[in-house]
């Protein structure tokens, strides 16, 4: 037991000692690397005392390896100074022309200050600095110029701020800093500021006054401080002994680290001045990078509406919805799978179907790697609708709205004859139908069925009436058979006299059947031709909107027909739809009973007087009234969808276009930090991160998520 003890204590032992070891390393890192900078610095500023051929190779050497060190110090005080100073020099013949080598290492020297934390020195000091000056071309002369510049910054409501200011700008542009007397202009200054800032300042602490715009990284990011602000407090004492609290926001700080890691919770900000140190912390989340994603299986989340189908037909998927199960594996060695759903799959949409089909192959592909899934599909024997008629196809019409049909399905048998021709009879599979309309549903049995249409231009008493009888009346002992074909409103009669009222559409007719059942002839009147038309057959035809009045003699009796014709029309000559909407009743204009059909029908469906999108396409929808009045409109459909990478490359455009949709579209972007699109679809990534594309075609608003990177 003492062993077993002992041994766990020497293993904590050299744990503790490991890990502080580590932490160790990585301070006397930082401070090496700190240490080396300075060392360089100091060989750099010795290196440019010790040239004496100013327009010697080495001169020139010197010159440019003091440009490359300046550049690791961009947020320095005098990076400016030196990088202008040092493209100057290396276009003169001299490196000295214009005392240029003095003032780079006297910027040289102040660099030194920044990079040991010392930002300002006091007043006092400066102002001894500048009255023990015997040489005013000197390096440390411009170093002294730079000091000044400084503290100048930090005051900027004193008095002499702004004389303090040019004036060391034009000394710093002379081989002299006592050029025009300006070194005792600045004196003079300084002792007038030195009346008015404090005797000592002490830094207190530190404070974050705008958090970086960036504070969200994956594994092995960069830290960003764009955006970043930070203050530092300092207490100032005055010379009469007041003592007060001052803010001033620094740049010239310190990041401990620069490379972010999943463990990293927080970024350290160290600020020194005249060696004292502070810090503060800015929380941060580093999440896990994705390494790899690959395509592990795809999954039938939703079935398309239509998964019975005929011999013959092809698939159609509108309503499927399939998703992709990726396999993802992350910076900090966790795996998990992500879903993405309504991927575009694909689906062979021209292979005809047979009988012997039970499925369909559902395939998706991401790069390389191709996944399929199986749709399981009926398939049905079909069956036709045979149409004979026993006059020319010009006298009659006769469609039915699908070329074929399985068992069971109904079938919408449409049908009506030409002017001055009637269908005195209809059978199907030799059976009479009674009571016939302008068309007839019946349920598809197991074989082709054959519909017969008896055509002729007389109307045969003995043969059922080709329209619906009201009830008959009884007026003044006589019995009246009114018609309500296209629609009679009201019936009167006298002895010798009846009268009608009938409403009609524009193109649809009306059969007068009490003047064609005999040779006896009639006389017409009618009080406005332009509106219907009578035929010597009985046959009024409806050729304007309006209102007249027929009077018809025949015999001893008078027909006097009040008739109203209304012109239906359609709100749209062209319809635009996506899938899944639905209109409802679309002809306008009439009371009078419509019966809709679709050129195609799988693109429209029709349910009495509601059209339902179904799939992308175009189509003819017919609106037949009583009255064998037709009236057509195109309808267009659309189910848009977006095509393009679901991943951009950073500083880099892709083109994203909208499939089966209208010609106009509104693209959009959630985040356009991330990416920006214009009014074509191309987008442009811009930084790492996930958004979402969104476009609103013909109404319809689709998305699409993308990842730059």
């Amino acid at each position: 037991m003492r062993k077993i003890i002992g041994l766990l204590s020497l293993i904590f032992v050299l744990i503790f000692s490991f890990c502080f070891i580590v932490y160790a390393n990585e301070e006397e890192s930082n401070l090496c690397g700190i240490s080396d900078d300075l060392e360089t610095l100091e060989a750099l500023i010795n290196e440019g005392e010790g040239i004496t051929d100013d327009s010697s190779p080495e001169a020139f050497v010197w010159v440019t390896k003091v440009l490359n060190y300046n550049e690791k110090y961009e947020t320095s005080f005098v990076y400016e100074d030196i990088k202008n100073d040092c493209e100057r020099a290396k276009s003169y013949i001299s490196i000295d022309t214009s005392n240029l080598k003095n003032k780079i290492i006297g910027y040289l020297l102040c660099l030194q200050d920044d990079i040991n934390g010392v930002h300002y020195k006091e007043i006092g000091i400066i102002i001894e600095k500048g009255n023990n000056l015997s040489n005013n071309e000197c390096p440390e002369a411009y170093e002294w110029i730079i000091d000044v510049l400084k503290l100048n910054n930090r005051y900027p409501d004193s008095s002499v701020f702004s004389d303090i200011k040019n004036d060391c700008e034009r000394a710093k542009s002379y081989i002299s800093i006592n050029t025009s007397n300006l070194k005792n202009k600045i004196l003079a200054y300084l002792s007038i500021m030195k009346d008015e800032i404090p005797i000592s300042s002490e830094l207190q602490s530190l404070e974050v006054s705008n958090n970086p715009n960036k504070t969200e990284y994956e594994d092995g990011e960069t830290f960003d401080p764009k955006g970043l602000k930070v203050n530092a407090i300092f207490k100032n004492t005055y010379s009469n002994g007041d003592i007060k609290e001052e803010t001033i926001e620094v740049t010239n700080y310190k990041i401990d680290k620069s490379v972010l890691y999943c463990d990293d919770t927080k970024v350290t900000i160290t600020y020194t001045d005249s060696d004292i140190i502070k810090s503060i912390d800015i929380n941060i989340t580093v999440k896990p990078k994705l390494l790899s994603k690959e395509l592990k299986s795809i999954r039938i989340e939703r079935e398309p509406e239509k998964t019975i189908y005929k011999i013959g037909e092809t698939f159609n998927g509108y309503g499927m919805k399939v998703n992709a199960i990726y396999s993802r594996i992350w910076s900090n060695g966790i795996t998990d799978t992500e879903t993405v759903e309504n991927i575009a799959f694909t689906v062979d949409q021209t292979r005809k179907f047979v009988l012997d089909d039970e499925f369909v192959t559902v395939s998706y592909k991401d790069g390389n790697i191709e996944k399929t899934a199986k749709l399981k599909i009926t398939i049905k024997q079909s069956y036709k609708v045979i149409i004979t008629a026993t006059a020319e196809s010009d006298k009659y019409y006769a469609e039915t709205d699908q070329p074929s049909y399985y068992e069971g399905e109904t079938v919408h048998l449409y049908y009506g004859a030409e002017d001055g021709y009637y269908i005195n009879k209809v059978e199907i599979d030799g059976e009479n139908i009674d009571r016939l309309y302008i068309g007839y549903d019946f349920v598809m049995p197991a074989h082709d069925v054959v519909v017969k249409l008896y055509v002729s231009d007389q109307y045969d008493e003995g043969d059922p009436i080709p329209y619906p009888d009201d009830p008959p009346v009884s007026i003044g002992g006589e019995t009246i058979t009114a018609v309500d074909y296209p629609e009679v409103i009201t019936i009167k009669s006298s002895q010798n006299t009846r009268y009608y009222t009938i409403k009609m559409v524009k193109k649809g007719k009306y059969h007068l059947k009490e003047l064609s059942k005999d040779s006896t002839e009639y006389n017409c009147t009618n009080t406005n031709k332009s509106i219907v038309s009578l035929s010597s057959k009985g046959i009024l035809k409806a050729k304007n909107e309006g209102v007249t009045t027929l009077t018809v003699t025949k015999g001893t009796v008078k027909y006097v027909c009040n008739i109203f014709v209304t012109a239906p029309y359609y709100e749209k000559k062209t319809y635009e739809l996506n899938v899944g909407d639905v209109i409802n009743a679309p002809l306008k204009g009439t009371d009078l009973s419509i019966v809709y059909s679709a050129k195609k029908p799988n693109v429209i469906t029709v349910s009495g007087n509601v059209i339902k999108a179904v799939s992308y396409g175009n189509s003819i929808l017919t609106a037949r009234t009583i009255g064998d009045a037709t009236y057509k409109c195109k309808i267009k459909v659309y189910d848009p969808m977006i095509i393009g990478s679901e991943s951009v490359v950073k500083g880099t455009t892709s083109k994203f276009k909208i499939k089966n949709g209208a010609k106009k579209t509104l693209w959009s972007i959630d985040d356009p930090n991330i990416a920006t699109v214009d009014e074509k679809g191309k987008v442009t990534g811009l930084s790492d991160g996930k958004t979402i594309i969104r476009a609103i075609n013909n109404g319809k608003e689709i998305s699409m998520p993308i990842e730059v990177k």
